[in-house]
């Protein structure tokens, strides 16, 4: 069963099929369909931030009995300083909240725990650059294909990785 923070990465990007389905019909018929390659790009990682987020929320939720670092405030004030999901920033935000790194020994298919975090830093790159106008690259359907894909199976390994973290920790599987 995967996380609520899972639940809610899917109702923001859904099947990733599906979200690319949806907008190649729409940017076959929009004026400028780089502007929504662009929105993809940006959107997923809005996504990833906030997945990371709840997820932080849950951590807090199931190991708020055994660490004071989880007191509900706490986490508040830890993920209103969060702003760029790259591999530094969850890596700080989630060890404040799980105290283990988030990152050691994940795995995304056939990525090792290094590729994942050089996809990772890379994906938050596209978006830095699409966010402050520093440039208008043109992404091609495959490229979004890549990191739309990459973006959901992420979601996927984290949730399972961070929930198998916890199960060990409390004895009892989170979700």
């Amino acid at each position: 069963m995967p996380s609520l923070a899972h639940a809610q990465w899917m109702s923001f990007v859904g099947d990733p099929d599906d979200l690319l389905q949806r907008f190649l019909a729409v940017a076959a018929t929009d004026p400028d369909p780089h502007a929504l390659s662009r929105a993809v790009i940006v959107g997923l990682s809005a996504a990833w931030e906030a997945y990371v987020e709840a997820l932080c929320i849950e951590i807090a939720s199931h190991r708020a009995a055994i660490s004071s670092a989880c007191a509900p405030g706490a986490v508040a004030t830890l993920i209103e300083r969060f702003h760029n999901p790259k591999v530094r920033p969850v890596r700080e935000l989630v060890c404040r909240v799980l105290e283990r790194d988030p990152w050691q020994g994940l795995t995304v298919g056939a990525l090792s725990e290094p590729a994942v975090r050089r996809q990772v830093d890379s994906q938050q790159d596209a978006r830095h650059q699409i966010a402050h106008g520093q440039r208008r690259p043109v992404y091609p359907e495959a490229f979004l294909r890549q990191r739309v894909g990459f973006m959901h199976d992420l979601v996927d390994a984290m949730d399972q990785h961070v929930g198998g973290l916890l199960s060990h920790e409390l004895g009892v599987a989170p979700w």
